[in-house]
């Protein structure tokens, strides 16, 4: 998936869930804002990877 700019991300210790914009801009909603998407990280290692419940994705069109 590619995501076009980060909305805001929360953590939660070592995980991080990341609101993001999920189309490019210029494209919106009937209401006039930019389509999102929330997906999870964890940090195991050192290094930020995809939580497994991530893979299934909320998106608002």
């Amino acid at each position: 998936n590619h995501y076009h700019g980060i909305d805001n991300v929360t953590f939660k210790g070592t995980m991080a869930q990341v609101h993001a914009f999920s189309h490019a801009d210029g494209i919106t909603l009937s209401d006039g804002k930019r389509p999102t998407a929330y997906f999870g990280l964890i940090l195991e290692n050192g290094s930020w990877r995809f939580a497994e419940y991530s893979f299934t994705l909320t998106v608002f069109h």
